[in-house]
């Protein structure tokens, strides 16, 4: 059984046994790889982002009078987002800690809204196979009925066709995605 040591241990041998833990994992600036790399390509935005991180990394959102920056940045961001989606003033929006969260705050939203307009019924979210997992989550947690659609294996796409055969006075959410094919040229 692997055990914490009492001491703690050297820097030099923690990094040589993360090394040793990563040998022979992809490279994320390989190129081939569409999801599990944070990899940009681009050297400049790379740099620029370990830095930004580096400023940031110690602190949290949790209570902005501490780092009123954070604050800041949130705001600035979602006035961004709201005008690239054809936002206005009234648009809200804000961080939060990665893509589990993100999709439940989303799942959540749509719900709420179902909720807001007076409906009773249980929502419904439509979703391909393919969804990210944190969407079964979510609608587990917020009682929300997964309304499966196929995936053409072929293409990799949504069967749209499905998509509209699913919707209904009940639908609070339709999920998309797709599947990234590193061979094609186009």
């Amino acid at each position: 059984m692997q055990r914490f040591p009492p001491e703690g241990e050297d820097p030099g041998i923690v990094l040589e046994r993360l090394s040793r833990f990563s040998r022979g994992e992809p490279e994320p600036s390989s190129g081939r790889m569409f999801t599990h790399s944070y990899e940009t390509g681009d050297p400049v935005l790379r740099e620029l982002v370990r830095k930004a991180y580096g400023l940031y990394m110690d602190k949290t959102m949790l209570d902005f009078t501490v780092y009123p920056s954070v604050l800041r940045l949130e705001r600035e961001v979602v006035r961004a987002v709201a005008y690239l989606m054809d936002g206005d003033e009234e648009t809200k929006g804000s961080f939060t800690y990665g893509g589990t969260e993100s999709i439940l705050l989303a799942v959540k939203a749509a719900r709420d809204y179902f909720r807001a307009l007076g409906r009773t019924e249980t929502p419904e979210i439509i979703l391909p196979y393919t969804a990210h997992p944190a969407f079964l989550k979510a609608a587990s947690y917020l009682n929300l009925k997964p309304v499966f659609i196929p995936i053409d294996p072929g293409t990799g796409k949504i069967d749209i066709n499905a998509v509209n055969e699913r919707i209904s006075r009940n639908t609070a959410l339709i999920v998309g995605c797709f599947l990234f094919d590193m061979n094609r040229e186009d």
